[in-house]
């Protein structure tokens, strides 16, 4: 019985040593690939926030050139006092031409629309009073008060579907000749489908789904799937001329762990490696006692 005590301290001290290792080296693997999984989803919200800022660009190239219309047009009025229907129309084709994503530009003084391009298509809009109108009436509202132009929607459109909406005061000299006077609106509707048509691409391209919604967490999703909000996006705003605010969304298909963690596998086969390494320290540790 005397010899059996150190025979047995020397059967489990490798076995210690062995499992020790093992044990050091799962935390070591556990800590470096949580730390580089940590360090991928970082560079995945970076690489989301430059997406959405690529999309936001995208978005506003596309508004702006649309907004120029409205804007020409209403400069147009302030000067000449006056614009007739055939000028109009002339005007506002050439304008439009190279505009796809623009359904309509109207005229609409004293609040009533008179004159829209093109006609068909829109024929319902032609005599419509927005003070009948409420859901649109507001921003016409803010738009006078301010006197500038104000982007509202997507909202419904009287002639059917919906539409982004501008409205853009005009003010021409009253006939003291020394104030202005309110004449009425420029009114622009704007396809949003083509509005957004560049950001399902510019998704895509960089590996990220976008979606974007009215105000902030409880807004509408109108452009891309409502799914990217329940992901814990990375979310840019995005503040339309007049007040209103849209939030754009980018999450990664899948969500952030398919984009910043590591594979199961991986982490299991580091455990194994570790288990492994283990067991040869072990191995050898025994055979040289």
């Amino acid at each position: 019985m005397q010899f059996q005590a150190p025979a047995l301290r020397d059967r489990w001290i490798p076995l210690g040593i062995g499992i020790a290792v093992a044990l050091i080296l799962a935390l070591g693997v556990h800590a470096l690939l949580s730390l580089s999984a940590a360090t991928r989803r970082l560079e995945a919200g970076e690489a989301a926030r430059a997406t959405l800022g690529e999309a936001r660009a995208a978005i506003g190239r596309r508004l702006e050139t649309a907004l120029a219309v409205p804007e020409t047009l209403a400069a147009f009025i302030a000067v000449q006092q006056r614009i007739d229907l055939p000028t109009f129309n002339a005007v506002a084709e050439r304008l439009i031409a190279a505009n796809p994503s623009i359904r309509n530009v109207a005229l609409a003084p004293d609040n009533v629309i008179t004159a829209i391009y093109p006609v068909r298509g829109n024929e319902a809009v032609q005599g419509l009073r927005y003070a009948e109108v409420p859901e649109q009436y507001e921003a016409v509202l803010r738009a006078a008060r301010s006197r500038r132009t104000v982007v509202a929607g997507p909202l419904p459109l009287v002639q059917g579907g919906t539409g982004l909406l501008s409205r853009t005061p005009v003010f021409v000299a009253a006939d003291d000749g020394q104030t202005q006077r309110y004449w009425g609106i420029v009114s622009l509707a704007v396809d949003t489908d083509r509005l957004f048509e560049d950001i399902d691409t510019i998704g895509r391209k960089n590996g990220f789904d976008i979606a974007v919604r009215r105000g902030g967490d409880a807004g509408d999703v109108f452009a891309g799937s409502a799914a990217v909000f329940a992901q814990a996006p990375v979310t840019l705003a995005y503040p339309l001329p007049g007040g209103e605010e849209w939030q754009l969304g980018a999450a990664p298909p899948g969500g952030w762990q398919a984009r910043g963690g590591w594979p199961l596998a991986l982490w299991l086969f580091a455990y194994l490696l570790a288990a492994v390494s283990g067991w040869v320290v072990y191995r050898g540790i025994a055979s040289h006692g």
